[in-house]
């Protein structure tokens, strides 16, 4: 249902709007219909799960996508651009969203730490 509604907003929108606002308006008319269809399924999964949980386990995650994303975008004030630039947004966003986990703790990136450590013990061994 959610997907149906999305298309149907998808295409009412875009014929309403690609006429004035050519690719920007497609854009818009998808994110629309996009939301529609994000808004349907929280609705419907709100029943089974709740969401609210859902959010307040996920802050560290977007707290650090947050972090990396102003970092990221950071990297566009300088004079790189073409690959170069793409390439060191990706390793720097990378790396800021990690160091951001580690430093907010997540429980999940402390336990790959641990991992990482317990076969780097194993392989110094032998």
């Amino acid at each position: 249902m959610s997907v149906l509604a999305g298309a149907l907003t998808n295409i009412i929108l875009n014929v309403l709007l690609i006429k004035n606002y050519g690719a920007i308006g497609a854009a818009i008319a998808t994110s629309i219909a996009e939301f529609i269809v994000l808004s349907i399924q929280l609705y419907e999964i709100n029943k089974n799960i709740k969401i609210k949980e859902i959010v307040i386990e996920s802050k560290n995650y977007m707290l650090s996508a947050i972090i990396m994303f102003i970092c990221v975008n950071l990297v566009r004030i300088t004079n790189l651009s073409g690959i170069k630039l793409i390439i060191i947004q990706f390793i720097l966003g990378a790396i800021v969203y990690v160091f951001s986990l580690i430093l907010l703790k997540d429980s999940t990136i402390n336990k790959m730490i641990e991992i990482i450590k317990e076969k780097y013990k194993k392989v110094v061994r032998n």
